[in-house]
């Protein structure tokens, strides 16, 4: 209908790849322009995003920013968050990572996560990954299998639940903190899982 008012909810920039001297998926690239230029309002999760957006797509219209918050329900009750954890039977650490990697032939993406697991896996502790795609990750199969874990992704409300027997949550890109535009902006959907969980998260 032409006189229904289009948002877009914008979680995401492909602009600071291009910033950081990377070259994003074109048709990606071409989808977030459209979106801008045709769309009556705009939703960020970050100030950050919304100005990076204005500057290079020239939006003029309104606009809300809206952080990655987790809906009440999720929220465990405070009785639930004495869930028995996976450490209390074998005295290890056990931490979890949720959300994108990326494999061979990406090492320099920011979810390219090998190098940081392997790190984790060398030491002796567990870490379980809550990936959202199985596409050209063979790489993660040369991990110590004893210690990393590759977990099937699950829905929301059950992903809340699960994170609850881990130690910690891990909020870990695969970039240069101080250069990096993507990160200036960015805010993870992971981490606001984690503290609904009530995990403490590692972030770098």
């Amino acid at each position: 209908c032409p006189s229904t008012p289009i948002i877009t909810d914008c979680h995401d920039l492909l602009i600071p790849l291009i910033l950081d001297g990377k070259k994003p998926n074109q048709r990606r690239l071409n989808i977030e322009k459209i979106s801008h230029s045709k769309s009556d309002a705009v939703i960020y999760v970050s100030d950050e995003l919304e100005r990076l957006a204005r500057a290079e797509y020239k939006y003029k219209g309104p606009s809300l920013t809206l952080p990655c918050l987790n809906a009440h329900e999720f929220v465990p009750r405070a009785t639930a968050r004495n869930t028995h954890k996976l450490s209390q039977d074998d005295g290890h650490i056990h931490v979890v990572y949720q959300g994108s990697i990326v494999g061979a032939g990406a090492n320099f993406h920011s979810k390219y996560m090998v190098d940081i697991f392997k790190k984790l896996v060398d030491n002796e502790i567990h870490v379980y990954c809550y990936a959202k795609t199985r596409n050209n990750l063979s790489i993660y199969k040369k991990l110590n299998r004893k210690y990393f874990h590759m977990v099937e992704p699950v829905d929301p409300v059950t992903l809340s639940r699960e994170l609850r027997k881990y130690d910690y949550a891990i909020n870990i890109f695969n970039e240069d903190l101080e250069e990096s535009v993507l990160l200036k902006g960015a805010f993870a959907n992971k981490f606001s899982d984690a503290i609904c969980a009530g995990l403490p998260v590692i972030c770098d």
